[in-house]
């Protein structure tokens, strides 16, 4: 009778740790994918994805902030039907990861 209550036991156990290793691998096969997609868009370059970059450097405040946006090259064509932008500030060597990141 006691060895039947240990199978049973043991058979519980084994069940109950074989579904958290199919729940773990679900959740990396998830991260993996997640990770394939990050890949391919850097593999890419972010230009190749519609982002766009622009290195403004100088003092001049808007209106050189301005210009530089007028004067810019390689900016996307007018097939875009919208824009968005972001502006990170900073002084000169203080964004070098994100510097890094964008290919400036």
């Amino acid at each position: 009778m006691r060895a039947r209550g240990r199978t049973a036991g043991g058979d519980q156990a084994a069940d109950i740790a074989s579904a958290l290793i199919a729940a773990k691998r679900a959740q990396l096969a998830a991260l993996q994918d997640r990770l394939a997609s990050a890949m391919a868009l850097f593999g890419q370059g972010l230009a190749g994805t519609g982002v766009h970059a622009l290195h403004v450097s100088g003092v001049g405040g808007n209106a050189l902030l301005r210009n530089e946006l007028l004067g810019a090259a390689g900016a996307p064509g007018p097939e875009l039907s919208f824009c968005a932008g972001v502006c990170w500030v900073g002084v000169e060597g203080s964004l070098g990861g994100l510097a890094g990141m964008l290919g400036l």
